[in-house]
C-alpha cells in the first residue's frame, strides 16, 4: 500500500494527465513517474478514469453519476444542472440554474468523483478561496460555495457566455490597436489579482474568454484552479506541490515554472504568460510550436521553455505559410503587419517574455501601460536587448560553437553558419534553425553602422568574410537557410559600404530561392530589389534599372500594386532613373510610392520615409525648389526622431538639405547641417565610407560656392583620393568629386590643374553607361569648364563647350530649370565676350527672367544674370538701360541679415556692372559727371571681373 502523500501525488499527476489531449496522456504519465509501481498504479488510475468519461451513455457509468448527482437535471443545493459546460482534470463545470434567493444562471465547479484527494481538494478551494478574493470587473466573480452530498466541494460563480480571447479576435477580425486596447484590460486584471496576493499560474487564451457587452468587447479571466498566494494562504488545507511536479500549459508557462518549485514562482511567471497570449493576438501563434513541445519528452519540454530564444513577431511573421490569412483577420496586409509589429511592438513583446524574469516587466500594470503608450505614439520602455547581452545568451546556448575562436563575434556568426547546417536535417529542429536565422540577423543589425557608431565595422568586414566563405564552402546544404544568410550578409556588406562583396551574396540568394520557390515568388523577388540597389552603387545604373524593372513586375503580379514590397521596389527603381537624370521618371515613381506607402505603411514608417525624402531630392533635381523643401525637411524630422542623429538615413538627408539649402542661398544653415552630419558619419563609418566621402565632397562644394576655396581645398581633396580608392576613376561619384575640385584650383591660381580636372570629368562622365553626353550633371560640368574657359580668354573653345551645355540643357531640362538658366547665362556670358552682343542680350534677359522666377531676385545667381545684363546694354551704348535696370535690382535687395544685404557678396556684380556702365557712359559723353557715379558705387564694393557665373 502506497503512503497518502504519494497516493495524493498520483491523483494529482493523473488528473494533470486528463488535461492534456488524449493521445499526449499515458506518454506524460511515463515521462513524470520514474518509479515502475508508481508508474503502473497512475496509469491504472489513468484507464479507469478515461473508461469513466469516455462512455457517457453507458447506464451503469449514467447511474454512478446519478449517484454523484453529476447529470443535467440534478440538483446541487439550490442549483440544477443544465450543461456540462467544461471539464478539466479535477473538476467538471456545468451551466446551472440558481432558484433561491434569485433565479440566475451560474457555473458550476464541482470535483470529479474520485479526484477528492487531501491535494485536489486544497487545490480546488484553493481556486475557490482566490476568485472569492477579486472584486474586478475582467475576473469570474464567486458568488456562493458549499458541498455536495456525498462532501465533494463545489462553488458557484459568474457564468461568463465568451469564447477564448484570440478565438475572439480573430472572428471579430480585430485590428491589431483594438487588440491591444483588449490585451490592456486583461493585463488591468492581472495586476487586481496580484495586489490581492494571487497569481494565477495558467494564463492562456481559454482561461481568458471574451464576449461582446453593450458593444464593447469585455474579457474576463477564469479558472484559477492552478493559482498561487504570495503571501499567507489561500486556504487552511494543506497545498502541496511536490518538487519538480509539472504545473500550467506548456505553450504559456514561464521558464521559472518548468523547474517545479512552486515556491520560485511570483507573479513575473505571469507577466511572461500574458507575453505569449499577445504574441498570440499579434501574430496568430505562440513562440514555441504547440506540436513540438507536445510530442517532446517531459525533459526536453523543459528545455525547450527555458532554452529557445524568441523570435521577434515581426520575424515569425515572415517565416510563416499563412501570412494572408493571419493579416486579414487583424484587417491589413502582410507586408504591413510586419510593419506594423517591427520596433516597438516587438521590443515590448520580447520584454514580457524575457527567460531571465529580472528583465521582464515588473508588474502586469507595467506591460499595460508599455502598451498603452504605444498605442499613443508615446517612446516605451521596452529597448531591443543589447549586443553584450545577446552574445552572452548566445554563447551559453551554443558553446561549442563558439569555444576557442580568436574573435567571439567572428566565432559567432561562423557558428550559426555551422549549426544552420546540422539543424534543418530534422523537423523537431526546424524552430532551433528560425532562432539561428533570427538570430544572426539581429546580430547583425547590432553593427550596423547606425547602432555600432564605428566600433565594430572593421571586425564586422572580418567576420562577413568569413561567413561568406563558410557559405561558399557548401556547410549549409538547406537552400533557403542558406538564402537568408545571404541575403542578410549582402544587405550589411552594402550599409558598410561593401557593395562590390555584396553583389555576390544577394546574387546567389536569388538564384537560390528562385531555384526553390520559383523565379516570381516574393520571397524571390526581395534579394532581387535588394541587388538592384547594390548594382546603382557600384556604378551600374542600367543594369540596376533591369534588375529592379524586372522585381518590380513581378512583385506587381504577385501582390498588387499596394503592396509594401511592390512600392518599395518602384521606390528602388525611383532612386536608379534619378542617378541617370530621369528626374521626372524618378519623381513620378516616388510620388505613386509615397502615395502608396502612406495608405498601407502609415506615414512614419520607415519605406514611406524613404519614399518621402527621395520625392524631395527628385523634386530638388527637377528645378523645383520650394516643391522640394518641404518633402526633405518632413524626412529629416521623422527620421531625427525615430531613428535619431546618428542612423545613415538621417545623415544622408541632413546632406541633401544641406545641398538644397545652399542652392537657395542659405550657406549658414546648409554649413551648419553639413558640419553636424560629417561628426556623425566619421564617428559611425570607417573614413572612406561613401556616405562620409558625399559629406565632406557636399561641404566642399557649398565652401567653394561661398568664396572660402582655400577652406574647400582639404575637403575636396579627401572626397576625391577616397572615392578614387573605393571606386576608382570612372564612377559617377568620382567624376562629379572631379569637376568640384577644380574650383579650389582655379581659385589659388594654379589654372592648368584646374583645366586638367574639368577635362578629365566631362570625358569621364560622356563616356559613362551610367551618365553620358546629355545627362544633367554632364551638362552642369560643361556650363562651368564653359565659364572656365571664358575666364582664361580661350574663346574660341568656350564657345562651342558652352553652345552644347545650352543645347543639351534646352533639350533635357524645363526652361525654368536653373542649370538650363545656368546654361543660357554662361552662353550669353561667353557670346558677349565674343562681341556678339545682339546674339548675347536675349540670352541673358532671358536668364535674368527665369533666374527671378526660379531662385528670387535676390538670389546671388540672378544678381549675376542682372550684372551681366547691364553689362551688355552698356556695351551696345544703352546706358540709360543699363543704369535703370541696374539701380532697380539694387533697390529691391531687402536687408535680410548678412546674407541678404545689399552690401554683401551677392549685390557686387549688379554693383560692379553699374560702375561699368558709368565708366563707359562717361568715355562716351565726356563731362557728364557720370565718373563721380562711378567713384562713389566703386567705393561700395570690392573689385571684381563682373558678370559671374
Amino acid at each position: 500500500m502506497m503512503a497518502h502523500e504519494n497516493r495524493d501525488r498520483l491523483i494529482e499527476l493523473v488528473g494533470e494527465a486528463m488535461s492534456r489531449p488524449a493521445p499526449e496522456r499515458e506518454a506524460y504519465v511515463r515521462d513524470a513517474c520514474a518509479v515502475p509501481a508508481a508508474r503502473d498504479e497512475a496509469l491504472s488510475l489513468l484507464a479507469a478514469l478515461e473508461r469513466a468519461g469516455g462512455f457517457m451513455g453507458n447506464p451503469t457509468v449514467a447511474a454512478a453519476r446519478a449517484g454523484g448527482r453529476e447529470i443535467p437535471g440534478a440538483m446541487i443545493g439550490r442549483y440544477e444542472l443544465l450543461e456540462l459546460i467544461g471539464e478539466g482534470g479535477f473538476g467538471h463545470v456545468f451551466m446551472a440554474e440558481q432558484r433561491e434567493p434569485v433565479v440566475r444562471r451560474v457555473a458550476l465547479k464541482i470535483i470529479r468523483p474520485g479526484m477528492d484527494s487531501r491535494v485536489v481538494v486544497a487545490r480546488f478551494e484553493a481556486e475557490r478561496q482566490a476568485l472569492a478574493m477579486m472584486d474586478h470587473p475582467g475576473i469570474a466573480t464567486v458568488l456562493d460555495g458549499g458541498e455536495t452530498e456525498s462532501g465533494r466541494p463545489y462553488f458557484a460563480m459568474e457564468l461568463v457566455k465568451g469564447v477564448p480571447i484570440t478565438t475572439f479576435c480573430d472572428r471579430e477580425k480585430m485590428a491589431v490597436p483594438d487588440r491591444l486596447a483588449l490585451f490592456r484590460d486583461v493585463c488591468g486584471a492581472v495586476q487586481h489579482a496580484h495586489q490581492k496576493g494571487v497569481i494565477h499560474r495558467d494564463l492562456k487564451p481559454t482561461n481568458v474568454l471574451v464576449s461582446e457587452r453593450d458593444g464593447r468587447a469585455q474579457a474576463k479571466i477564469i479558472d484559477f484552479g492552478i493559482a498561487k498566494a504570495t503571501f499567507g494562504r489561500l486556504t487552511d488545507r494543506t497545498l502541496f506541490t511536490e518538487f519538480r511536479q509539472f504545473i500550467g500549459t506548456p505553450e504559456y508557462m514561464s521558464p521559472e515554472q518548468t523547474l517545479g518549485t512552486g515556491a520560485d514562482v511570483d507573479t513575473r511567471s505571469d507577466i511572461y504568460s500574458l507575453g505569449v497570449v499577445l504574441y498570440e493576438l499579434l501574430t496568430g501563434t505562440t513562440p514555441l510550436d504547440r506540436e513540438s513541445l507536445r510530442s517532446a519528452s517531459l525533459g526536453d519540454m523543459q528545455r525547450l521553455i527555458r532554452e529557445t530564444e524568441t523570435p521577434r513577431p515581426s520575424t515569425r511573421l515572415s517565416t510563416m505559410g499563412a501570412r494572408s490569412d493571419v493579416a486579414a483577420h487583424r484587417r491589413t496586409e502582410p507586408g504591413r503587419l510586419g510593419l506594423l509589429l517591427r520596433g516597438d511592438l516587438d521590443w515590448i513583446v520580447l520584454k514580457a517574455l524575457e527567460k531571465d524574469r529580472e528583465r521582464r516587466y515588473e508588474t502586469a500594470g507595467a506591460l499595460a501601460e508599455d502598451v498603452r503608450r504605444f498605442l499613443e505614439d508615446e517612446p516605451v520602455s521596452a529597448t531591443p536587448p543589447s549586443v553584450p547581452y545577446r552574445v552572452r545568451k548566445f554563447v551559453r546556448r551554443h558553446r561549442g560553437a563558439v569555444l576557442g575562436g580568436s574573435l567571439v563575434g567572428v566565432a559567432l556568426v561562423l557558428g550559426v553558419i555551422g549549426t544552420s547546417a546540422g539543424l534543418v536535417s530534422s523537423i523537431k529542429e526546424k524552430n532551433r534553425a528560425t532562432e539561428v536565422k533570427g538570430f544572426l540577423a539581429s546580430m547583425l543589425d547590432s553593427v550596423k553602422p547606425g547602432v555600432a557608431h564605428g566600433e565594430d565595422t572593421a571586425l564586422m568586414r572580418r567576420v562577413l568574410d568569413e561567413a561568406a566563405a563558410r557559405l561558399n564552402s557548401g556547410e549549409v546544404t538547406d537552400p533557403l537557410i542558406e538564402a537568408e544568410l545571404r541575403q542578410t550578409i549582402g544587405v550589411v556588406y552594402d550599409q558598410i559600404g561593401e557593395s562590390g562583396a555584396a553583389e555576390p551574396m544577394l546574387r546567389r540568394a536569388t538564384e537560390l530561392r528562385a531555384g526553390v520557390l520559383g523565379a516570381h515568388d516574393p520571397d524571390t523577388l526581395g534579394p532581387q530589389v535588394d541587388l538592384g540597389g547594390v548594382l546603382l552603387r557600384l556604378g551600374r545604373a542600367a543594369e540596376s534599372e533591369k534588375t529592379l524593372r524586372a522585381a518590380l513586375a513581378g512583385l506587381r503580379s504577385a501582390l498588387g500594386d499596394r503592396h509594401t514590397s511592390t512600392l518599395d521596389a518602384l521606390n528602388s527603381l525611383g532612386v536608379t532613373l534619378e542617378k541617370q537624370g530621369r528626374y521626372a521618371d524618378a519623381a513620378a515613381c516616388f510620388r505613386e510610392a509615397l502615395d502608396g506607402l502612406t495608405e498601407v505603411a502609415g506615414p512614419e514608417e520607415g519605406t514611406t520615409v524613404a519614399a518621402t525624402y527621395n520625392l524631395g531630392f527628385a523634386l530638388w533635381s527637377l528645378g523645383r525648389y520650394p516643391e522640394a523643401e518641404p518633402y526633405m525637411r518632413r524626412a529629416l524630422e521623422v527620421r531625427r526622431r525615430t531613428l535619431g542623429d546618428d542612423s545613415p538615413a538621417t545623415l544622408t538627408t541632413m546632406s541633401a538639405l544641406a545641398g538644397l539649402l545652399g542652392a537657395t542661398a542659405r550657406p549658414k544653415e546648409a554649413e551648419q547641417l553639413l558640419l553636424e552630419a560629417l561628426a556623425a558619419s566619421r564617428r559611425i563609418f570607417p573614413p572612406d565610407h561613401p556616405d562620409t566621402l558625399a559629406i565632406v565632397n557636399n561641404l566642399g562644394g557649398l565652401l567653394t560656392e561661398t568664396g572660402r576655396a582655400a577652406e574647400a581645398e582639404p575637403y575636396l581633396r579627401e572626397a576625391l583620393d577616397g572615392l578614387r580608392r573605393r571606386f576608382g576613376n570612372d564612377h559617377s561619384n568620382t567624376l562629379n568629386a572631379i569637376a568640384n575640385m577644380a574650383a579650389p584650383l582655379q581659385a589659388s591660381g594654379r589654372l592648368d590643374e584646374a583645366e586638367a580636372m574639368h577635362r578629365e570629368a566631362i570625358e569621364g562622365m560622356r563616356r559613362s553607361p551610367e551618365m553620358g553626353p546629355e545627362h544633367p550633371r554632364t551638362l552642369l560640368a560643361l556650363i562651368t569648364f564653359g565659364t572656365f574657359l571664358r575666364d582664361r580668354k580661350k574663346l574660341d573653345e568656350a564657345e562651342p563647350v558652352a553652345r552644347e551645355a545650352y543645347d543639351g540643357c534646352t533639350r533635357v531640362l524645363d526652361p525654368g530649370h536653373p542649370w538650363r538658366l545656368a546654361a543660357t547665362h554662361c552662353l550669353g556670358l561667353v557670346l558677349r565676350s565674343r562681341g556678339k552682343l545682339d546674339e548675347a542680350e536675349p540670352l541673358l534677359r532671358e536668364a535674368l527672367v527665369g533666374r527671378r522666377k526660379a531662385l528670387g531676385p535676390n538670389h546671388p545667381r540672378t544678381l549675376n544674370s542682372a550684372g551681366a545684363l547691364g553689362l551688355v546694354l552698356a556695351d551696345l551704348g544703352r546706358f540709360g538701360d543699363a543704369e535703370q535696370q541696374l539701380l532697380d535690382t539694387l533697390d529691391g535687395l531687402k536687408p535680410a541679415g548678412d546674407e541678404a544685404t545689399p552690401w554683401a557678396r551677392g549685390a557686387t556684380p549688379v554693383i560692379e556692372a553699374l560702375v561699368y556702365s558709368y565708366t563707359a557712359w562717361e568715355k562716351a559723353e565726356p563731362g557728364a559727371g557720370h565718373d563721380a557715379q562711378a567713384a562713389a558705387w566703386r567705393a561700395k564694393s570690392p573689385s571684381r571681373d563682373p558678370g559671374g557665373g
